[in-house]
């Protein structure tokens, strides 16, 4: 069918209105209301959702050496964002890198946890240096 609607017409519609009787589409195109017909051709000019990208951060608390090690599949200042609130100390995204390396690092640092995903790393020094070497090792090994 020629009529200038996109070549995926036929699957979305389908697909939108969960056709699946054996009724031909021309039958059933004959019937769509001018709602049904946007619903479709919105559906189809929609533009894609980015793919999220998982990446994991460094998070510090204001007058504490703790920082929290975790990850997002969203944007990290969100996650910050979200943390902040109903903390009374301010918080701050000290470095965040693409990928998921969580559930490694607090392998790695297991013996500087305090508590749930909040580390001390300071004996360790400067620990946005610690754990970007960290990160650089997994993936170093990870690629053997």
């Amino acid at each position: 069918m020629d009529d200038g609607r996109p070549a995926d017409w036929t699957a979305i519609a389908a697909q939108t209105f969960d056709w699946t009787a054996p009724q031909q589409f021309e039958d059933r195109f004959q019937v769509l209301t001018p709602e049904h017909e946007k619903a479709v051709l919105d559906r189809l000019l929609r533009p894609h959702q980015p793919v999220a990208v998982d990446k994991t951060y460094l998070i510090g608390m204001e007058g504490s050496p703790f920082v929290k090690i975790g990850y997002t599949s969203g944007d990290p200042k969100a996650r910050l964002a979200r943390l902040q609130t109903g903390q009374p100390a301010q918080m701050s995204l000290l470095w965040s890198t693409e990928g998921f390396y969580e559930s490694a690092l607090h392998k790695r640092f297991a013996a500087h946890r305090v508590r749930g995903e909040w580390f001390d790393l300071s004996s360790l020094g400067d620990p946005v240096a610690v754990v970007e070497a960290a990160v650089e090792e997994i993936k170093l090994s990870s690629a053997d």
